[in-house]
């Protein structure tokens, strides 16, 4: 059965919360170390790119899983395929 609009919207949607989250709680992370450390923005900056570059892989992954990058290899052959056996759209 093909996914609707709605189906990707909602996924679209909880990926890019959990992008903003990431970020969030990366920077609040870096924060709280550099007030431990007592040093500059350092950690702040490098908590922040962590969690913009974890997030958007997970945007990908979500919303893009026929990317090579993304795809389980099988023990002897190419990437095996993540197909969803409920999924029939022969696009």
């Amino acid at each position: 059965m093909p996914r609707n609009a709605w189906d990707r919207g909602a996924d679209a949607l909880g990926a890019a919360l959990t992008m903003a989250l990431a970020v969030a709680l990366f920077t609040w992370g870096g924060y709280r170390l550099d007030l431990a450390l007592g040093s500059s923005p350092l950690f702040v900056f490098a908590g922040a790119m962590l969690g913009v570059v974890g997030g958007f892989l997970h945007l990908v992954r979500v919303l893009a899983p026929e990317l090579r990058l993304f795809r389980k290899k099988g023990r002897d052959g190419p990437p095996a395929r993540d197909a969803d056996p409920q999924d029939t759209d022969s696009r």
